[in-house]
Order: C-alpha cells, then sequence, then structure tokens
C-alpha cells in the first residue's frame, strides 16, 4: 500500500516591504491575493501605496461609475463620490452599470453599495449633491487626485478652479455625439480656464441636446481608468525606495525612474499627457499641448499653498508657449461637449 501524501499548503510569503511610520498600509492575505497579478507586475509596494491613495470622483454617469469601478478592483484605498442625479431610464444604454430596478434611486447609493460589494477593502464615501467650493477644499487636501467626469459647465469651472486652489492634479474627461476629450492638469501649467477663457458663455452642446455614441463612452472610462491608475501608480512608484527594500522592490521603482535606457522602456509605464488636451479621432486620443494664458483669472486668483511634486518620469512632450493670449483653436474645438 502507497504511503499518502500530505498536500503541501501554500502559504502568502510575507511582506518584504518594512513600514516606514506613517507611509505605507500592510496588505492583508486576502489582498494580497486578490491583487497577486497587479503585484507581479507593478511590484508589492507599489500596490501598498495604491491602497493609501485617495481618489475624489464628480459625476457618476457613463464616465464616472466604470471609472469609479474600476479604482476600486485595482486596490485604491479610498473613494470619495460626489453626484445628485437619479437613475433614468434615459441613462441605461451608456450607463451600463445601473439597471431598470435603480430607477428613481441616487447614481451615489447605488454605485456606493456595487463598489463596497464588489472590494469591501475599499473606504467609501458617497454624497448625494453637488460639491460646494467648502466640501471640494475639506474633502479633496488629502486626496492624491481629482477626477472631473461632471456634465456641466459651472461644475467643471468649480472643480478647476478648487484643484489649482488646492495644488491638486486633475483628470477630466467629457463625450458628446462622437466627440471626447481628456486632459490631466498637473497644476503647474494651464488650468482649463486657460482654455476656455474667462468669460466663456454656457456650455454649446451636451448628450441631451447631441445625443451620444454609448460604446464611445465606454471606451473613454476606461481611457480615464488607465490615466488615473497610471499617474497614482506612477507617483506612488517615483518615490525612492528605502534603505531595507529588496532587489525586486529597487528594480519596479527604477523602471520609472527619469534615467530609462532604451532596453527597458518597453517595459515601464507609459508616459502620461501632463498638461496636454487629448481629442478623440476615430480609434483614439490625439494630444496637442495645452496653452497657458497670462491673464487667466483663474491662475492669477489661485496662489498654491505649497508647490507641486514634479513627476520625473512624465516630462512635457512640449514646452508651454505662454507668448500669446489666446489659446490655440485646435485645442479647444470640443472643450464644451460635456456628457
Amino acid at each position: 500500500m502507497k504511503p499518502v501524501k500530505t498536500p503541501v499548503m501554500h502559504r502568502r510569503p510575507a511582506l518584504t516591504t518594512r513600514q516606514v511610520a506613517g507611509s505605507l498600509p500592510e496588505l492583508s492575505a486576502t489582498e494580497f491575493i486578490r491583487y497577486s497579478r497587479s503585484i507581479m507586475h507593478f511590484g508589492e509596494q507599489a500596490q501598498q501605496q495604491l491602497k493609501a491613495r485617495t481618489v475624489l470622483i464628480v459625476g457618476l454617469g457613463g464616465l464616472g461609475a466604470p471609472l469609479a469601478l474600476s479604482l476600486a478592483a485595482a486596490g485604491v484605498g479610498e473613494l470619495i463620490l460626489f453626484d445628485d442625479d437619479r437613475v433614468e431610464l434615459s441613462n441605461l444604454a451608456r450607463q451600463t452599470l445601473y439597471t431598470p430596478t435603480d430607477c428613481g434611486l441616487f447614481k451615489c447609493d447605488v454605485l456606493a453599495a456595487l463598489l463596497r460589494k464588489q472590494n469591501p477593502q475599499v473606504q467609501i464615501k458617497a454624497f448625494a449633491t453637488r460639491p460646494s467650493a467648502e466640501l471640494l477644499a475639506q474633502l479633496g487636501a488629502p486626496c492624491s487626485l481629482l477626477l472631473d467626469c461632471t456634465d456641466n459647465f459651472h461644475s467643471r469651472l468649480l472643480l478647476n478652479q478648487q484643484s489649482r486652489l488646492l495644488q491638486l492634479p486633475l483628470l477630466s474627461a467629457s463625450v458628446s455625439a462622437n466627440h471626447a476629450q481628456l486632459y490631466l492638469l498637473d497644476q503647474t501649467g494651464p488650468c482649463y480656464q486657460c482654455v476656455v477663457g474667462d468669460d466663456a458663455a454656457a456650455t454649446t452642446g451636451n448628450c441631451q441636446s447631441l445625443g451620444v455614441d454609448p460604446v464611445l463612452v465606454q471606451l473613454v472610462a476606461q481611457q480615464l481608468a488607465y490615466v488615473a491608475l497610471s499617474f497614482l501608480r506612477q507617483t506612488a512608484m517615483a518615490n525612492p525606495a528605502p534603505e531595507s527594500s529588496t532587489a525586486n522592490e529597487t528594480a519596479a521603482t527604477a523602471l520609472v525612474s527619469a534615467t530609462l535606457t532604451p532596453a527597458l522602456e518597453s517595459l515601464a509605464l507609459p508616459a502620461l499627457p501632463l498638461n496636454q488636451l487629448g481629442l478623440w479621432h476615430g480609434h483614439g486620443f490625439s494630444f496637442v499641448p495645452l496653452l497657458q494664458r497670462p491673464s487667466c483669472r483663474c491662475c492669477k486668483a489661485q496662489q498654491p499653498a505649497m508647490p507641486t511634486a514634479k513627476l520625473t518620469n512624465t516630462p512635457r512632450d512640449m514646452p508651454f508657449d505662454t507668448s500669446q493670449d489666446t489659446p490655440n483653436k485646435a485645442s479647444i474645438s470640443s472643450s464644451k461637449e460635456l456628457i
């Protein structure tokens, strides 16, 4: 009779990243398994720092809802959600996380329940209101990124002003008909008001008046999530590894350093389109540099509270042109087309 072999129990390996006071939250055994494929690619320290991030999202429609789901699934530690709209039947073709039984309910409540069910480790704060300047100042201060998925011009300008005041990076996108735009502002150059002007009129069109391609909405939402997570990971991984870190952690940090060799560039995270406007052209975004206007009221009025840390691995493709007072017309062709 053959002896029975004792099954080998595969255990989670011990954490190799030592805690620095107040810096990195530990990953639980469940989290380590859940994010194991991401950890294999980005490193454990990057996942720990992603867990430490707080992100604020305004607008939970066709862009904001799937974006929030992607961030929660990836392990962002805390999401702060704002939307004062209720689910309507006309939303369901493009806002695919909501169902007919959700009609009449606040989007923030429906989405918060879904996110908590999808990833219980993520902290969710949901507000069924449009954020005021006071709320943004209070809740935005500890955030790593502000995401603008709003559907009205007033909110977009408010978010731009407050992100400038807080020196909080702002990632925004909008879609109407078959047009889309996307931009990521790091607050070292132009702001959104530099593009649309100080005396811009109300929005020229949105999905209520122009209609919208629902598939394009989904594509842009995933592009938003990709840029947001790339930004959060790069800001996390750009921090130097502690002296006690392992060779693997040091290598993961080196991949996003400013001195990448050509042989390693294919393995690194893609360069982020900082301070550029992405316009949708059929199959993807084409980016053009945004221009900073010396006369912009927002840039003049909002004095930064502290200098913004620059990402060493994301150099601008082109220098800002501040020699002219009017922005490039090609850059603003769809700046008011909102979803």
